[in-house]
């Protein structure tokens, strides 16, 4: 069908951004992209890991007490550390203070290739989430609001007023999947969930394949019950 071809096709190009220039990731560094902001999660949410004020603390990179490898260890604790410190340097949500090491902000926005291999990951949960729902009896929230007759003047102030509730509600679910992973038992078996919030304009392209999609469907029952 039309429609899968354009979204097949979609994907593929995505993909094909993957071959452009690394822009000074390695491909070590890369490896640990997906997991970085679970490093991040962990510093903003763990009691020892933040102060009085509920700020993530200063720290060093060894010691004994709390230390960035300890940190690192908590989510790779079979990966060496330094290339995990790069990679955190180098999304720019880790800062040099002296000999201390700084947690600059709550959300991690990768920059270059590695922003290109962060955004392939929701939409390879959509496929698998997509895949679950419509083959298996395993069924995954997958929800949507659509909305044909957008003016595209409001497409501002939607983004805002939208976008503004989005965040606080990601940092919740976050740690209430923290507070999930920290009550696992040893040996029981585990799984990567993530969740992904996305506003989409639908290409002028795509719209006449998809409005086709129903009277296709119509069109194929008509034929079977003559």
């Amino acid at each position: 069908m039309k429609l899968e071809r354009h979204v097949s096709r979609e994907i593929r190009r995505t993909c094909d951004t993957l071959t452009k220039a690394n822009r000074g990731w390695s491909s070590v560094e890369l490896t640990y992209v997906a997991d970085l902001a679970h490093v991040v999660a962990h510093w903003h949410a763990d009691r020892t890991y933040v102060d009085a004020t509920g700020r993530p603390k200063l720290l060093p990179l060894d010691g004994p007490a709390v230390s960035l490898n300890a940190l690192i260890a908590r989510v790779f604790p079979d990966e060496p550390s330094a290339p995990i410190v790069r990679a955190l340097l180098r999304s720019g949500i880790v800062r040099n203070r002296g000999e201390l090491f700084e947690c600059s902000a709550r959300q991690v926005v990768f920059p270059g290739i590695a922003a290109y291999l962060s955004g392939l990951i929701p939409i390879a949960g959509l496929v698998a989430t997509l895949r679950a729902n419509l083959t298996s009896t395993d069924k995954r929230l997958q929800q949507t609001v659509l909305n044909s007759h957008i003016p595209t003047r409001e497409l501002p102030a939607l983004y805002r007023s939208i976008g503004s509730r989005v965040r606080p509600f990601l940092e919740a679910s976050d740690v209430e999947m923290l507070r999930a992973e920290l009550r696992a038992k040893t040996g029981e078996p585990l799984t990567r969930l993530g969740l992904a919030i996305q506003m989409f304009e639908l290409p002028a392209e795509l719209i006449p394949l998809i409005e086709a999609q129903p009277r296709a469907i119509r069109r194929k029952d008509t034929r079977q019950r003559k």
